[in-house]
């Protein structure tokens, strides 16, 4: 089995009260009962942990009783099997804890002791890797197999530790086997199964398995806070709330006893436990106090409006004191409403360094402020005028320009303020040597206001309520309905009239006393807008144009084509509104414009074909009340769904169809009608010699509408080509005229009803 289970047991102590603070000389802080070790290896790696008292121990003086009491003590070995096994211990160590051996078997004061029950133990059974304190370790002299702990069963189990030197100085503790836990912390002993001790001898159950918890060294302490330098020296290591074990410095400190004696102020006094990375500090203040008798300067006599007086720089003695008495409030007296004898205490320092001081102040009452009459409020531009200040017989009059009293400006009993200056001024009566409150005179030159601004004329709708008028103005509004200012109507920033036949009003600003220049202020009546769409020419559309519209207000117009113009041009069937934003509404006209195109259309089958050809005309026209057909511009009596016969030839048949609203459409389409008879005939010879007698090689053809011709000379090169009924060949080629010979040729034709056929021979050209 392996783990770290005695990290529990070391690490446990940093969380525990110092040594020191009981009356024994070792502590048992933890047994081991359930080793992790190897099989059969129980008794090889027990451990017990324990703390040395304020002076050390010789394990050589150590005798123990194990809980199998069946089990000897056999003395601690420390040699150099002991010596290997702590290096490679060490050597696992990944944090800054360190394990060493007690030099010649002492163990130090206050130092934390790592028993191992057995000679041979595994170093790897238990890992010492999160280790962060120093921790002496001492090893059983025993190589027995068996336990020294019983960790199953039910009994309580006791382990007794003595050294001999000095006299009784042993440590007993006992636990209860069935109350071991696993590491669910539920009962039933396993593998890290730890009895837990404190001071007084009460006893916990706990289990980490083979992992122990890493637990940083922790300097915490208590400060005594504030202490009388003739107070005796103080243990610091009884403060220690932390990690004990650890030193202390600052001033006044000597091996951990910090003495006050000769010492006055704050002092930073700091404690430090572990080492290297895992060194934990804290620093904490204690302030000495010297011992001493409080005294303070009286304050003598006072005037009861005299300023409040700052008592601590009345002391003559130690400071921080507190002070007591009528008129005190924290370190201030304040003379105000009292009069007669009044005691002041001062006390300072508690227990051994309190002392008290007393002192009588003489309050007499101060005189009532002054009476101030004068003009006090001016327009901005006027002069003033003096101030008169009235009080008791024979008093003085003191002008000050502040409230603290320090600016003096008059000592007369008149004053005359400085123009354009807004100020207030402090008035103190004195009579004797004792000046009253001050009156306060508040002297204020206003600002001579500019006239009110508004928007006029305010457009109001005839028939709808009556606006609400508004103007600006830092300053008060006075509305008045006459431009003699002598009926006023309302004051404020806003006015309803009651009446639309009042159209003007006249409005100042009011600033005290002084008053603007009056401005006018106009009401515009307004009739409401009606929205009506006209339409300039047509009513509807007849095909590609367009139609206007016109709007019956030449502004504030919105159509819905988004355009702001007083008309409009559409070329598009459907609903279009106007919108007309007046002063005073907003009104809406809708007009749908209708698409009354006509649209002339029919179907002819079929449309060619031999004669006599039978035509079927199906009139297919819309939106028309009449339609007329014409053949070649000429009426024609044609019946929709029945025949017309055509005899050959081309001819065109036009429907022109009308409506009620004006609008009219024609179509016209061709009637080819043609011969059922094809004749091709292809001469074998002709002449071309400029007589005018068979001159050309031409074909004559009957009901042939498309024909190609090909001559080849008689080495098969292709001479010359044309196409069309009505071309031939005159005996020329590109090189010139052709000799006599014969010649050869392919022709293709087609008929009307695009029936191809192709003739092949001969062709003689004789000159």
């Amino acid at each position: 089995m392996r783990g770290v289970i005695f990290f529990v047991f070391i690490l446990t102590v940093l969380c525990k009260s110092a040594v020191s603070q009981t009356s024994t000389c070792f502590e048992i802080e933890s047994i081991l009962v359930d080793a992790c070790a190897p099989s059969g290896g129980e008794g090889q790696n027990e451990m017990v942990r324990f703390l040395v008292g304020p002076n050390p121990l010789n394990t050589s003086d150590l005798n123990v009783v194990w809980a199998t009491t069946a089990n000897s003590w056999d003395g601690v070995c420390q040699d150099a099997s002991t010596a290997q096994k702590v290096i490679q211990l060490n050597a696992t160590i990944q944090s800054c804890g360190f394990l060493k051996e007690p030099t010649a078997g002492v163990l130090p004061a206050n130092s934390k002791v790592l028993l191992i029950s057995g000679f041979n133990m595994d170093v790897t059974a238990n890992s010492f890797a999160g280790l962060s304190d120093t921790l002496y370790i001492i090893f059983h002299c025993s190589t027995s197999p068996t336990g020294n702990f019983a960790n199953s069963g039910m009994g309580i189990r006791t382990l007794s530790m003595t050294f001999n030197a000095p006299a009784g100085c042993s440590d007993q503790v006992s636990y209860d086997r069935s109350l071991l836990v696993n590491t669910a912390g539920l009962p039933g002993s396993a593998d890290g199964a730890t009895a837990n001790f404190a001071f007084d001898g009460n006893v916990t159950y706990s289990n980490d398995g083979c992992t122990a918890p890493f637990l940083e060294a922790n300097a915490t302490w208590t400060s005594p806070g504030s202490v009388c330098n003739t107070a005796s020296p103080i243990d610091l290591n009884t403060l220690v709330t932390g990690t004990t074990g650890g030193t202390w410095s600052g001033t006044g400190v000597t091996t951990g006893i910090f003495d006050p004696t000769a010492l006055s102020g704050s002092y930073d006094i700091t404690y430090a436990v572990g080492g290297g990375s895992c060194i934990s500090i804290s620093t904490q203040t204690i302030i000495v106090t010297a011992a001493g008798v409080a005294s303070f300067t009286n304050p003598g006599t006072v005037c009861s409006s005299s300023p409040v007086i700052e008592l601590n720089n009345l002391l003559t003695g130690i400071t921080g004191g507190t002070w007591s008495g009528s008129g005190v409030s924290g370190t201030q007296f304040n003379p105000s409403g009292l009069s007669g004898s009044v005691v002041i205490t001062y006390a300072v320092g508690s227990g051994t360094c309190a002392s008290q001081a007393q002192q009588t102040a003489i309050i007499i009452p101060s005189p009532v402020p002054p009476i101030i009459t004068g003009q006090t409020i001016y327009c901005s531009g006027e002069i003033p005028v003096q101030l008169s200040a009235s009080g008791a017989s024979g008093a003085t009059f003191n002008w000050y320009a502040d409230a603290a009293l320090t600016q003096m400006l008059s000592t007369n009993s008149t004053f005359t303020p400085t123009a354009g200056l807004n100020a207030s001024f402090y008035v103190t009566q004195q009579v004797g040597a004792c000046a009253g409150n001050p009156a306060i005179v508040n002297v204020v030159f206003n600002e001579q206001p500019e006239v009110p601004t508004f928007i006029s004329p305010v457009v109001f709708c005839l028939g709808a309520a009556l606006p609400v008028l508004t103007a600006t103005s830092a300053f008060q509004i006075d509305w008045f309905s006459d431009a003699a200012l002598t009926n006023e109507v309302a004051t404020g920033a806003s006015f309803q009239p009651i009446s639309n036949s009042q159209l003007s009003y006249w409005l100042t600003a009011t600033n005290g006393t002084c008053i603007s220049a009056a401005v006018e202020l106009s009401l515009d009546p307004q009739q409401p807008v009606e929205a009506s769409i006209q339409v300039n020419g047509p009513s509807v559309l007849c095909g590609p144009g367009f139609i206007e519209l016109i709007s019956s207000s030449s502004t504030g117009n919105v159509w819905s084509t988004l355009e702001t113009s007083s008309s409009i041009q559409v070329s598009t069937a459907g609903t279009y509104s106007l919108v007309i934003t007046g002063a005073c509404n907003t009104d809406e006209a809708v007009y749908t414009l209708i698409d009354a195109s006509v649209t002339a259309s029919f179907t002819a089958s079929p449309q060619s074909g031999s004669e006599p050809l039978s035509v079927i005309f199906e009139d297919q026209s819309q939106q028309a009340d009449q339609c007329n057909w014409f053949i070649d511009g000429s009426p024609a009596s044609i019946s929709s769904g029945n025949a017309t016969i055509f005899s050959l030839g081309n001819y065109t048949v036009t429907l022109i169809c009308s409506n009620a609203s004006g609008c009219a459409d024609t179509l016209s389409r061709t009637i080819e009608v043609i011969s059922d008879k094809i004749e091709v005939l292809i001469p074998n010879s002709f002449t071309p010699n400029g007589d005018g007698m068979n001159d050309q090689f031409k074909i004559k053809t009957l009901g042939i509408t498309e024909l190609n011709a090909v001559l080849f000379n008689r080495w098969g090169n292709k001479v010359y080509e044309w196409e069309g009924v009505a071309s031939g060949w005159d005996g020329t080629s590109s090189a010139g005229n052709s000799p006599d010979g014969v010649y050869f040729y392919i022709i293709q034709v087609k008929d009307a009803l695009m029936q191809e056929k192709e003739f092949k021979g001969s062709v003689t050209l004789i000159r």
